[in-house]
């Protein structure tokens, strides 16, 4: 199953410009698969560092729930450990001081 998503291809002023927007259209054909789980995600990326073990609350803004959360970078390979999660905020718990980068919001399936 793909989306489509289809580019006027016509009228152009050069054919540099027809080359670029059939470059783009081959990309989104090949990434807007199904196989592409990105594809729909809703959510963000966020960057937290923990100077030691800590309880980080995070204020994430996404007007819904979020219901994933997925690792990204993990400095020190600390334990983390998914907490709450609201509406507002959400919550993870780290054994060690780390710098994080996750993935924060929901797949739609």
């Amino acid at each position: 199953m793909t989306k489509q998503v289809d580019l006027r291809k016509e009228p152009f002023d050069s054919n540099a410009h027809r080359d670029n927007f059939e470059l783009i259209q081959r990309v989104a054909d090949k990434v807007l698969t199904v196989d592409n789980p990105f594809v729909d995600f809703q959510g963000r990326v966020y960057n937290r560092t923990a100077k030691a073990a800590d309880t980080l609350v995070i204020s994430h803004g996404l007007n819904f729930r979020p219901s994933d959360f997925l690792i990204t970078r993990n400095t020190t390979n600390a334990t983390v450990t998914q907490g709450a999660s609201t509406e507002d905020s959400f919550t993870i718990t780290v054994s060690g001081a780390t710098e994080l980068r996750f993935l924060l919001g929901r797949f739609i399936t």
